[in-house]
C-alpha cells in the first residue's frame, strides 16, 4: 500500500466526523431558519439594542436574517470555525504522526524519498479536504434552493463555501509547517484549538475597530461575514494574500522536512 493511500485510511474516520460537524450545523441551519423567518421583527428588535462593535463582530451588520443566505452567513462564523480546527488538526498530524507513534526510521528506512513522503502526506491531507468542502458545498446549495422564495446571488453562495477551503488550506499548511518544527507532540487537538482561536478572536477584535487594523493578522478577517456579504463575494486582494501565505508554509514545510534529524527509537 502506498503512502497516499495509508494516509487516506488514516485519516478516514476523523474526515467523517468533522464532515458531520459541518453538516449538522447545515441542518441546524436548514431547520431553524422557519422560526427565525417568523419572529424576524423581534430578532431585528434585538440587534438594535446590541451594540454596534458587537454587531460587526457578527456581521449583523451587513446580513437580513430574513433571507436563508442572510442566515448562512450569520453562521459562516461558526462553520469556518469548525472547518478551521478540521484543517489544523490535520495538517499537525500528517507530518508529525510517525513521531508520535515512533515509528519515523521505520519509514525513513524504506526506499522512499523524503521529498515524496512529503508529497504523499499534503496530497492525502488535502483530499480530505477538498471531500470534505464538496460534501458540505452540495447539502449547503441544497438546503439554500429548499429554502429559498426568491433567487440569491450565486457569487455569493460561491464565495462562503470557497472561503471554508481557502480558510482550510491556510491552516493545513500552517499545521505542516508548524509539525515539521516540533520534536515531540502527543497530540494534536489542544495545540490545533489554541491556534485557531488566537486567530479566531483576533478577528473578532479587528472586527469591532474602526478601519479593521488586524485584517492582516487573521485569515477570518480576509474571509469575513462582513467582507464577503459587502462585496457581494471576494476581496481579492485578501485572498491573494491567504494563497502567498500558504505558499509560504508549504514552501517551509518542504524545506524544513527534507533537513530534519528524525529521532530513532
Amino acid at each position: 500500500m502506498n503512502i497516499f493511500t495509508l494516509e487516506l485510511r488514516m485519516h478516514l474516520r476523523s474526515t467523517i466526523i468533522w464532515t458531520v460537524a459541518l453538516l449538522l450545523l447545515v441542518a441546524g441551519f436548514a431547520f431553524g431558519f422557519p422560526v427565525i423567518r417568523q419572529n424576524v421583527a423581534a430578532m431585528n428588535g434585538v440587534l438594535q439594542m446590541m451594540p454596534e462593535g458587537l454587531k460587526k463582530s457578527l456581521g449583523l451588520n451587513v446580513i437580513d436574517l430574513s433571507q436563508p443566505i442572510g442566515v448562512m452567513g450569520f453562521l459562516f462564523m461558526y462553520i469556518t470555525l469548525v472547518a478551521a480546527v478540521q484543517a489544523m488538526s490535520l495538517g499537525l498530524s500528517v507530518l508529525s504522526v510517525e513521531l508520535r507513534d515512533k515509528t519515523a526510521d521505520f519509514l525513513l528506512s524504506k526506499p522512499v524519498k523524503r521529498i515524496t513522503i512529503v508529497h504523499a502526506k499534503l496530497a492525502a491531507a488535502i483530499t480530505c479536504i477538498l471531500s470534505t468542502n464538496l460534501i458540505f458545498a452540495i447539502v449547503a446549495r441544497v438546503a439554500l434552493d429548499l429554502l429559498s422564495t426568491k433567487p440569491y446571488p450565486l457569487s455569493l453562495f460561491l464565495a462562503l463555501v470557497l472561503s471554508v477551503l481557502f480558510i482550510q488550506l491556510f491552516f493545513v499548511s500552517l499545521g505542516a509547517l508548524v509539525s515539521v518544527f516540533l520534536s515531540r507532540m502527543k497530540t494534536v487537538i489542544p495545540l490545533a484549538l489554541g491556534v485557531v482561536f488566537g486567530f479566531f478572536i483576533v478577528n473578532l477584535l479587528n472586527e469591532s475597530l474602526r478601519a479593521r487594523p488586524l485584517t492582516p493578522f487573521s485569515p477570518f478577517a480576509y474571509f469575513s461575514t462582513g467582507t464577503l456579504f459587502s462585496h457581494q463575494g471576494f476581496a481579492y486582494l485578501w485572498v491573494g494574500v491567504n494563497f502567498l501565505l500558504v505558499a509560504a508554509f508549504v514552501t517551509g514545510t518542504y524545506l524544513r522536512y527534507l533537513r530534519k534529524d528524525m529521532p530513532s527509537v
